[in-house]
């Protein structure tokens, strides 16, 4: 039964495409404890379907989801797609923060070992904190809340180094106590920080404003290729995860859309 759904999700957003239609899909929803609860529905709206056929390039897939909401424990997306053990790799998305929010979690992946395996959530003054393995890290480094940008954090554990890049440029290298690897079969979630695996948020590390095009790779990117991403929407392919619907759970007001082109090309 299950296998007839995903394939009836998938034809549907098929059509979608083909006939600038929007999708309603049955996604299962996640307690903060990590236990699953009743499905819902979760409308992802299609805005590339009338796009030309010459207009078909090698883009990012363009994957956007909002959180609407601060101070609250239930808008979070909890990633499906199993993660791989790593030595390195590299996460980017846009990022667009609300005016005056400084403050939220960008990403927490937890494994039964370390909790905060590898996360990255802003403090209240805008400043990063960067955690692996449960040890945290913090640069000196803080985004304006007023705009989209590019982020893009490449690592490499063994080595105890991390590179930070804005909109396609490096910006700083931080520096860390080298581990063996990030373990993979953990939970990932965006918009809230785990205390606890798959749970323990916390209201006021949670993220509000919109994520679009997450990516993660288990290499370091290149600079060249981190400048195609922000400035030509060019993304390098046999990426480990993207945030294809088919591979989430959306949880509380987090709502998602396909859209057209990548964020600073709108």
């Amino acid at each position: 039964m299950k296998n007839f759904q995903d394939v009836a999700v998938a034809f549907l957003f098929m059509i979608s495409v083909a006939f600038c239609l929007d999708v309603t899909t049955p996604q299962t929803e996640v307690t903060t404890e990590g236990s699953v609860s009743d499905t819902r529905e979760v409308v992802i709206h299609n805005h590339i379907a009338c796009a030309r056929d010459d207009e078909n390039i090698k883009e990012c897939p363009q994957y956007s989801y909002d959180f609407p909401r601060r101070y609250q424990t239930q808008d979070y997306i909890r990633v499906t797609k199993p993660i791989p053990t790593m030595i390195f790799g590299t996460v980017c998305s846009w990022v667009d923060l609300v005016p005056g929010n400084m403050a939220g979690t960008w990403f927490s992946y937890a494994t039964t070992e370390h909790i905060n395996s590898l996360a990255v959530f802003w403090q209240g003054d805008g400043k990063i904190d960067f955690q692996i393995n449960d040890h945290g890290y913090y640069p000196p480094f803080r985004v304006a809340g007023n705009r989209t940008i590019h982020l893009c954090l490449s690592f490499w554990v063994a080595d105890g180094r991390a590179r930070v890049y804005v909109d396609g440029e490096f910006f700083l290298q931080i520096p860390f106590d080298p581990v063996d690897s990030i373990k993979g079969g953990g939970i990932l979630i965006l918009g809230q920080e785990q205390d606890s695996y798959g749970g323990g948020f916390n209201a006021s590390q949670a993220y509000s404003g919109s994520i679009s095009n997450f990516m993660l790779w288990d290499r370091p990117l290149t600079d060249p290729e981190i400048l195609d991403i922000a400035r030509e929407c060019k993304c390098p392919q046999n990426h480990v995860l993207d945030l294809n619907h088919k591979h989430l759970y959306l949880n509380g007001a987090v709502s998602g859309n396909v859209l057209r082109k990548c964020p600073n090309m709108e």
